[in-house]
């Protein structure tokens, strides 16, 4: 059992190295190699993430005297969230289902269960601010080394993706080579399609910036801002607008903390990126404006929108719970918008406790931008981690809007362990706050006392 809440010495293996491996598992590891036994179940990263879970909860039961008495309401909705996902689960087996069906029903619940474990091992069991900037540090990290397998794809049209193979594990997707648009080499990294690599690059620029801005006096410049300069110059190079309107809105919620003169300075550095980004790659900001300039004759918008009506006729047969999670299969048709399959499979009731799940975890990070920590030197009052953590949630949110999100599983990881990371900061300003609290009201009968003398 690791070590209990509230522990001074932190023991060799903690919760933060179990989420690490799961981090480096999903990010680093392509998700289309799996165990061969287990077919598209045997992801690395999920197994990585059913073990967090296993652990938690043996860790939880087994110290029900440490809880903390904190209130958390992402765990409460994330409850909601998963008894709407095991009803879903009870309708779709309680009717007749294609085996296929039944297949990716199990696999989907099973994802669920794995992220909100992550979810929860986060927001329980980070027992500290350093530990909990250690976590996000490494997110960063581990995003630059994403954006730079992505650079290295740009430039050579190789996908390298071969040598990130484990022995035991076999290729499992379709998806096999480069793809482009409009001549340019689209950059997918380690992920299942370029449309995934950014945005995931955009879901981590905000961290990556709040730690090359604020960590000035723990690291050297270069170590600050590598990962937010492989990752802003990774991020336009996927050509995908799904991933430019979600850093756009990621940058909208982060540099509104920011005073007046930095943002200024975010502003010089992005055009002068998108200025070298014309010199050394001419048409290529024309084939990225361009997408959303023709965007009623894009065969990938029309798709879009030509899906309601195909939608709202599976939806009118289940409209409470849905046909079932993980029913809707992409041979039937791709949705591109994650919201409105998920109202196909989970009902009104499912997509509620989704969105309802979500704007918790954005409003629980958002909550503590004024969190204020000794050990975390922040110059700027109100450029907490907290902002930088709902900038990320928020691009995440944004994306499943344009593209069937749990089918690409770097989104939603990325989204629950920052919800989880959102979690751990709440407790961990509560307890601060009571030891504060404490420690005051000890020293109010010592000066009594003094007075009455």
């Amino acid at each position: 059992m690791l070590a209990p809440l509230g522990g001074n010495r932190r023991p060799p293996w903690d919760f933060v190295s179990l989420l690490t491996i799961f981090a480096f598992t999903q990010i680093l590891l392509p998700s289309r190699y799996v165990v061969k036994l287990m077919g598209a179940a045997g992801a690395p990263a999920r197994l990585v993430a059913l073990g967090v879970s296993v652990w938690w909860l043996i860790d939880w039961f087994g110290q029900p005297t440490l809880r903390p008495p904190i209130r958390q309401p992402l765990k409460s909705s994330a409850l909601v969230f998963l008894a709407a996902i095991l009803g879903s689960y009870v309708v779709a087996t309680s009717r007749p289902i294609a085996p296929e069906e039944l297949l990716s029903a199990d696999r989907s619940v099973i994802a669920v269960v794995g992220w909100l474990g992550v979810m929860a091992a986060a927001t329980d069991r980070i027992l500290s601010r350093a530990r909990l900037d250690t976590l996000l540090r490494r997110l960063t990290v581990l995003g630059a080394f994403e954006a730079g397998i992505g650079l290295l794809q740009f430039a050579t049209g190789r996908t390298f993706i071969e040598y990130f193979r484990l022995p035991g594990l076999i290729d499992n997707s379709a998806i096999n080579d480069i793809v482009s648009r409009n001549g340019f080499v689209r950059p997918a990294g380690t992920a299942i399609h370029p449309i995934e690599f950014g945005v995931s690059m955009a879901m981590l620029l905000p961290l990556a910036l709040h730690y090359a801005v604020t960590d000035v006096e723990s690291r050297s410049p270069i170590s600050r801002w590598l990962p937010a300069c492989a990752i802003s110059v990774a991020l336009p190079l996927t050509i995908s607008r799904s991933a430019i309107i979600c850093t756009a809105v990621a940058l909208a919620v982060l540099l509104s903390s920011w005073p007046i003169v930095t943002r200024r300075w975010v502003y010089a550095a992005a055009g002068l990126m998108l200025t070298g980004l014309a010199v050394v790659l001419p048409g290529f900001l024309w084939a990225v404006f361009g997408l959303f300039g023709e965007i009623d004759q894009d065969s990938s918008a029309l798709s879009r929108t030509n899906s309601y009506q195909l939608a709202w006729n599976f939806v009118a047969r289940n409209p409470i719970l849905g046909r079932g999670v993980g029913t809707f299969l992409p041979e039937y048709r791709i949705l591109d918008n994650q919201y409105l399959g998920s109202l196909i499979e989970l009902g009104f009731i499912g997509l509620a406790c989704l969105m309802a799940h979500f704007l918790v975890g954005l409003l629980t990070a958002w909550n503590l931008r004024s969190w204020s920590c000794p050990q975390a030197r922040d110059p700027y009052p109100r450029s907490q981690l907290g902002v930088a953590l709902a900038a990320g949630i928020a691009a995440g949110c944004v994306s499943f809007a344009f593209f069937d999100a749990w089918g690409f599983p770097t989104i939603p990881s990325l989204m629950f362990i920052m919800m989880g990371c959102a979690g751990a900061g709440r407790r961990l300003r509560a307890n601060a706050d009571t030891t504060q609290t404490a420690a005051v009201d000890r020293t109010i009968p010592e000066s009594d006392d003094l007075a009455g003398r």
